[in-house]
C-alpha cells in the first residue's frame, strides 16, 4: 500500500513534525511505500527518517502562507503533480488544513483521505481554520484524532462523520532516567502562545526562595514570541535562573539531566513531551489544558494539575515540587509504568489497522 504524509513544513521541529517522521518510519518498517509531501521547507526533515521514506517539497525553501486566497490554485496544482508522479492509496493529511487541499484532488486519483488532527476540537485559529473544519468534517474518509474525548466531541458535531482516534506514540527510547538530582525544572515546546511560556516565567517569578533551581525552557518555533519570552524573563530579572534553550532531536539528555517536568500550554493536541518526560520518570507538572492531561496525571498519581492559564496556582505546585524532596520521588516512581501503553510497538499496529480498514 502506498501511503503519503501530506504536511505544511516537514523542516520544522515541532510535535507535529517529529510525529509524522516516527508514524512514517513505523509503517515503512512494515512494508508500506511511504513518502511525505511538504508545502514548505524543501522536503527536508528536521528529524531523522527512515531511508526508504520518499520526501518532496512543493515550495523549495520559501514561505507560504496557505490561508492566502492567491496561494490555494498555486499549492493545488503543484500538489496534483506530486500525486500524479507518487499515485498513493492513501493520503493522510498532518493536520485539518492539509485537507483542504486533498480532498478536492480526490476523485481524480481514487485515494482515500484520513485527516489526522493534532489539536483538539476547541482549537480554531482563525475563520479558515474554522472552515478547514466544517469541509473536513463532512467530506474526509476518516477523522483521526489523538484522544477518546475529541472523538467524542467531533461525534457530538458530526454523528455521520467516521470519527476515530489513535494516541501519538513515545518516540524516545533510554534505559538511563532522570536520578532527580539535578536542581533543573524542564520545559519542552515550540515558542508559541498556545504553549503558554509566558505563563510558566511568570510563576516562576512569583517563586521567592528558589533553592538554587533553574528554569529550562526549550524550543524552536516563533522568533518574535521568543523575544517576547528574552524580554520577560529581564523584566522580570529572571536572568539567573532562567535558561532559553533552542531545540534539539536529542531530547533524552533534557530530560535526564531534569528533575522536574512543566507543561504550562493553554491547549493541547494530547501532550507527547508530557508522556516522553514520564517516561523518564520526571515528576510533572501541567495546566489541565485538555482531559486527557488531567486523567494522565491524576489517575497514575505521577503529579500536579493547575487549572488552565492559573499562574498562581502554578507558582504554587512548582513551589511543592521544589520543596518536597520525597513528594518528588513518589510521584518519579510511578512514572515509568504510567506511559507503558504509548510505546511506538503498542501504536504501529493501531495504524496498520486503520489503513487496512478500508480494504474490508
Amino acid at each position: 500500500m502506498k501511503v503519503l504524509f501530506f504536511i505544511k513544513n516537514l523542516a520544522l521541529s515541532g510535535g507535529t513534525e517529529r510525529m509524522t517522521a516516527t508514524i512514517a518510519n513505523a509503517l515503512s518498517s512494515e512494508g508500506y511505500e511511504v513518502s511525505i509531501v511538504s508545502i514548505c521547507g524543501g522536503g527536508k526533515s528536521y528529524f531523522d527518517l527512515d531511508d526508504r521514506v520518499a520526501t518532496y517539497g512543493l515550495f523549495g525553501e520559501h514561505r507560504v502562507d496557505i490561508q492566502h486566497i492567491l496561494f490555494y490554485p498555486l499549492i493545488l496544482v503543484k500538489y496534483h503533480q506530486k500525486l500524479k508522479r507518487i499515485e498513493p492509496d492513501m493520503v493522510v493529511d498532518v493536520c485539518r488544513p492539509m485537507s483542504v487541499f486533498s480532498i478536492p484532488l480526490r476523485k481524480l486519483f481514487r485515494y482515500k483521505v484520513i485527516t489526522w488532527e493534532h489539536f483538539n476540537h476547541q482549537v480554531i485559529f482563525s475563520v479558515w481554520s474554522r472552515w478547514a473544519q466544517k469541509i473536513v468534517m463532512k467530506y474526509t474518509d476518516v477523522l483521526l484524532c489523538l484522544t477518546q474525548e475529541d472523538r467524542d466531541e467531533y461525534l457530538k458535531k458530526s454523528p455521520t462523520t467516521d470519527v476515530r482516534y489513535i494516541h501519538n506514540p513515545i518516540t524516545i527510547q533510554s534505559d538511563q532516567k532522570s536520578e532527580l538530582k539535578e536542581k533543573v525544572v524542564l520545559s519542552v515546546g515550540r515558542f508559541s502562545l498556545e504553549k503558554g511560556q509566558d505563563l510558566l516565567v511568570e510563576a516562576w517569578a512569583k517563586i521567592k526562595d528558589k533553592r538554587g533551581w533553574k528554569l529550562k525552557i526549550v524550543g524552536g518555533g516563533d522568533p518574535k514570541w521568543r523575544a517576547k519570552i528574552e524580554r520577560q524573563v529581564v523584566d522580570l530579572d529572571l536572568k539567573d535562573s532562567v535558561d532559553l534553550l533552542p531545540a534539539t532531536p536529542d531530547v533524552i539528555p533534557l530530560y535526564k539531566n531534569a528533575s522536574i517536568f512543566v507543561l504550562p500550554s493553554r491547549f493541547e493536541g494530547l501532550g507527547l513531551v508530557l508522556l516522553e518526560a514520564l517516561y523518564m520518570g520526571l515528576p510533572v507538572v501541567a495546566f489541565s489544558a485538555i482531559p486527557f492531561i488531567r486523567e494522565q496525571i491524576l489517575s497514575n498519581d505521577v503529579g500536579i494539575v493547575c487549572e488552565p492559564e492559573d499562574v498562581n496556582s502554578l507558582a504554587k505546585a512548582l513551589e511543592k515540587m521544589i520543596c518536597d524532596d520525597d513528594f518528588r520521588e513518589v510521584k518519579s516512581k510511578n512514572a515509568v509504568a504510567s506511559v507503558q501503553g504509548f510505546q511506538r510497538a503498542s501504536i504501529t499496529p493501531q495504524w496498520q489497522k486503520l489503513l487496512t480498514s478500508f480494504d474490508a
